[in-house]
């Protein structure tokens, strides 16, 4: 009987020190630091998909093309449909 106390109260005590160990895990700011950038991408990703985000996309796809243009002169047209298909 005796002998089965003492493994009860050493895995009771290796419990303990495992639970302090998570609270400090808890309170550690790599963790913080990790969580806080899945939020910043989840939100990223919900207004991507709600499309809150297209205006300011297009916006800089613009001014990169217009950037990576060259000066010459082009006959080349392209056109795109709301469903994104080219003709």
């Amino acid at each position: 009987m005796e002998e089965m106390s003492s493994i009860a109260s050493e895995r009771l005590s290796r419990l303990r020190l495992d639970l302090r160990g998570i609270a400090r895990l808890l309170r550690s700011p790599a963790l913080r630091a990790l969580v806080g950038a899945h939020l910043i991408v989840a939100g990223i990703i919900v207004a991507r998909s709600d499309g809150w985000l297209q205006p300011f996309e297009l916006l800089t796809y613009d001014a990169l093309r217009v950037a990576w243009a060259s000066h010459a002169s082009s006959t080349r047209i392209l056109l795109v449909d709301g469903h994104g298909h080219c003709r």
